[in-house]
Parts: C-alpha cells; sequence; structure tokens
C-alpha cells in the first residue's frame, strides 16, 4: 500500500491531518443496495465489540478504524483473528484512518505489536485479555493523539452502499429483526407520505428531511443477557436494571420526547417484534441539546471534523444545522439500541477522573461557537432552535 492508496476526508478534506483508505477489507452482502448499513468506528482496543454487532445485525457494517503508526498492524491482527472465527465478518466492510504524520511503518510493526500476540491464539477464538482489560498501551496513546471521531463517522457513512444508514457507536448494540421490521414499516411510511403530500415543497413535508430514531438504555452490568426485544427491555426497566442511556451522568444526551409513554406502550406482536412510528418531533428546545442516534442516509449534514471526542459533545453542531434545516425526527417503537452492559454514574466519576478533558472540552466549545455562528449566517429560518 502506497500514498496512492489514500484519500482526502469526507470534510476537512486535504486540509485535515488525516488521510483514508477505503474498503481496506471489503465485505459481502446479497443486497448491497436496499437496506441499511451499521456505520460505526472503532480503535484497536474496541474492535472486539464488532462481534457482538454482527450476531444481531443483519445487514452490512461499515467501520472506520483510526490506526495510526503501529496500531494497522494490531488493528489487522485482530481483523483476521475476528475473520477466521466468525463467519457474520463477511458482512463487514473496514475502512482506514491514518494520521499523515504518523503513518504506518511496516519495520516497527513486529515489535509494537509483540506484547499482543503472546495472547493472540490462532488456534482459538478467545480474544486476547490483554486487549481487552486495557494493559495494551495503543500506538494512539503513546503519542497522545486526539480521536478523531466524526471523521471517523463520516468515513463510515460515506461509504455505505445502502439507501439508509445507521451512524452508531461500537457499543450499541441492536435490537432485533432491526432491519427488516425497519424496511417494511419505512415502505408503508412512505406509502402514506407519498399519498398525503405528493407535490410536497415545503421541508417538513419533504420525506428527506425525516430521520428515524432508535431510543438508547443502558442495563445493569450483571445483566447477562443484553435485551434484544422490548419486552426484554422493559422487564428490565421495571425491575430498575436498565435506565435510559446516560440517565445518571447526563440527564439530557438520550432523554427523548415521550420517553414515559413509550416505556408505557407495549409491542403489539410480542413474538415478532414490529417497528411502527411512534412520534414525529423537531429538536427543539427544551429538547435543544438531545443527540438522536437514527436512522437516516447520505443527505444528512455530515459530523464536523474539527470536533474531537475528548472534547465531547461532538454531535451537536450537526444536530444544530439539522434542526435550523426543520428536519423531523421520528421515534421509532419496537426498535431501540442498547449499551454495553455496565450502568454509569456520576457519583462513581471523581473530578480528577475528568481533569484531564478539560482543554479539549475549551477547544470543543471554541470551534463550536464558530460552527453555529457559521450555520446562523447560512439558515435564515430558526424555528425555536436554541444554538
Amino acid at each position: 500500500m502506497t500514498e496512492l492508496f489514500l484519500e482526502a476526508t469526507p470534510q476537512l478534506g486535504n486540509n485535515g491531518p488525516y488521510r483514508v483508505v477505503y474498503n481496506l477489507i471489503e465485505g459481502r452482502f446479497e443486497d448491497n443496495t436496499v437496506g441499511v448499513t451499521y456505520c460505526t468506528h472503532a480503535t484497536p482496543e474496541f474492535l472486539y465489540h464488532i462481534a457482538e454487532i454482527v450476531n444481531r445485525w443483519d445487514g452490512p457494517v461499515s467501520v472506520a478504524v483510526f490506526a495510526p503508526g503501529t496500531d494497522l498492524f494490531v488493528s489487522l491482527s485482530v481483523l483476521y483473528h475476528m475473520c477466521r472465527c466468525l463467519p457474520e465478518m463477511s458482512r463487514v466492510t473496514i475502512h482506514l484512518i491514518v494520521h499523515y504524520k504518523y503513518f504506518p511503518m511496516e519495520s516497527r510493526y513486529s515489535v509494537v505489536g509483540s506484547k499482543l500476540l503472546e495472547d493472540l491464539d490462532f488456534s482459538n477464538c478467545s480474544a486476547p485479555l490483554n486487549l481487552l482489560n486495557g494493559r495494551f498501551e495503543t500506538f494512539r496513546h503513546q503519542q497522545k493523539l486526539t480521536y478523531p471521531v466524526n471523521t471517523a463517522r463520516n468515513v463510515a457513512r460515506i461509504a455505505a452502499k445502502t439507501t439508509h444508514v445507521l451512524v452508531s457507536d461500537v457499543e450499541l448494540l441492536p435490537s432485533s429483526n432491526l432491519v427488516p421490521a425497519f424496511l417494511s414499516m419505512f415502505k408503508k411510511f412512505k406509502q402514506h407520505f407519498d399519498n398525503v403530500s405528493p407535490h410536497a415543497t415545503k421541508p417538513e413535508l419533504q420525506l428527506k428531511r425525516y430521520v428515524f430514531v432508535l431510543p438508547v438504555f443502558e442495563v445493569e452490568a450483571t445483566v447477562l443477557k443484553v435485551p434484544s426485544t422490548k419486552k426484554e427491555l422493559l422487564q428490565l426497566y421495571s425491575e430498575n436494571r436498565a435506565v435510559y442511556f446516560h440517565r445518571w451522568v447526563c440527564l439530557h444526551c438520550q432523554r427523548f420526547p415521550g420517553l414515559q409513554k413509550w416505556l408505557q406502550k407495549k409491542s403489539d406482536n410480542e413474538d415478532t417484534p414490529l417497528i411502527q412510528p411512534f412520534l414525529i418531533v423537531h429538536r427543539e428546545y427544551p429538547y435543544h441539546r438531545w443527540e438522536p442516534i437514527y436512522i437516516g442516509t447520505n443527505s444528512e449534514p455530515l459530523y464536523s471534523e474539527i470536533l474531537t471526542w475528548e472534547g465531547q459533545q461532538d454531535k451537536m453542531t450537526q444536530m444544530a444545522e439539522m434542526c435550523l434545516m426543520q428536519y423531523n425526527f421520528v421515534i421509532l417503537d419496537g426498535a431501540f439500541l442498547v449499551h454495553t452492559p455496565g450502568v454509569k454514574h456520576r457519583k462513581d466519576i471523581s473530578p480528577n477522573q475528568t481533569l484531564w478533558r478539560r482543554p479539549y472540552e475549551w477547544e470543543n466549545m471554541k470551534r463550536y461557537r464558530n460552527i453555529a455562528q457559521t450555520l446562523l449566517q447560512k439558515y435564515t429560518s430558526r424555528r425555536s432552535c436554541k444554538i
């Protein structure tokens, strides 16, 4: 692989510090057009989460891997291990993101990756403990490189070949039967929409301004089986073993409109869960800091690539722009995402543990303000958008 394989990133292009190799490993799927691609991102230590996703997701998966320097060797070793063990990996396409200052160098691979390989047994499918328990130090951490989370989201999304995309995080597991149930629902939704507004010109009556929200939850670490149906999720919720995502650390982040009514509504058919539109809302005050995860298309605004994961609130500029563009958010019933088991509590996080984030948070905040001013100049209709 030479620099001829490198492409610019979707938003910053060659003005940013990152370069992309698309389809480093190309997946195969029967129908790559009508469907939904699970688009996500990872670094070497999070790649094994893909195993849980492909076990639940019945569609193609697009993963952008940030692997500067010797992290590429580690990533390829892990992926090779997973591909040998999981036939479902055939549906996964891997894209590589590198930092132009830290391009992978083959001569350094064996030395840095040796500690990992000591624990990576290719004769069985056990994951390496030193990678799972966080003891393996990646090249990114050694060099103190920030994680370009939005670059990765953009790369994974624009590489998808299906009509719809779900841009999610690698630790979020989808409910069962999500893809076929969503496509069935969307077909009916579109038919109804076409009958009601065949000559729509207003933004709120244009189907391209609709996205479909998946509520996100988290469950206690003691839960052995991550819920795959709403019935299972509601049972855990009734036992106080499940909450909406970030309930105890960020009250507004994933609290969606109609939450209590959503929880009270039981599935019409619990044996074969169906997906139905539950509520159509705008991302406006008092939900102006809500960060929904949704199924959309590649026509939605890109994520800002100058915002880092370390600085947090990295999806806020895209959300602000979608509000200004008068997007309709269709909250779905019968479909959801669940974070890898373990509920976070603010009381368990000491100020010293998050002190390192402060410089990054200030930087993200300054960049957000500049982006917000540009958006306000670009869009004249502001509705109730609180930027």
